[in-house]
């Protein structure tokens, strides 16, 4: 039998839960939005604001798609910023960026999913660059080999 913290299992952890994430946001597209911010009182009028409505410091989730430079840039600050949080990451299906919206994230580089963060893949469409040797996404503590 493996434990969780076993050596075997504990690298692996931040990839199996983007995995998971990903499988139970394939089963329900619509659980990321119509949510409720928590310190909202309930019956007010402000309920019934959609979550992507809300201002990015009372949202419960980050999306790359409020910050600036290239798709990992952008994956990686939201991540930054939400870690230690509570947030969730999640990375919608259509990419805002600079150059206009797209239904495909670009990655120069892996994404860095740090300790305590939540990375929700909703929908999206992510493709490593050619110019990329490096994998998908790993572990933000994991230096270079």
């Amino acid at each position: 039998m493996v434990r969780w913290n076993s050596p075997l299992v504990t690298p692996m952890l931040p990839h199996l839960l983007v995995y998971l994430i990903a499988i139970v946001s394939a089963a329900g597209p619509a659980h990321a939005e119509g949510l409720r911010v928590p310190s909202q009182a309930a019956g007010s009028a402000a309920d019934s604001r959609r979550q992507g409505d809300a201002p990015m410091n009372e949202q419960m989730f980050v999306t790359p798609n409020a910050f600036q430079g290239s798709d990992v840039q952008r994956i990686n600050e939201a991540i930054r910023s939400a870690a230690g949080t509570g947030r969730r990451v999640v990375i919608p299906r259509r990419n805002r960026g600079e150059d206009g919206e797209r239904d495909v994230w670009l990655l120069d580089s892996a994404i860095l999913v740090q300790s305590d963060t939540v990375l929700e893949l909703n929908n999206c469409h992510m493709k490593l660059s050619d110019s990329c040797r490096d994998n998908m996404i790993r572990s933000a503590n994991c230096g270079l080999g």
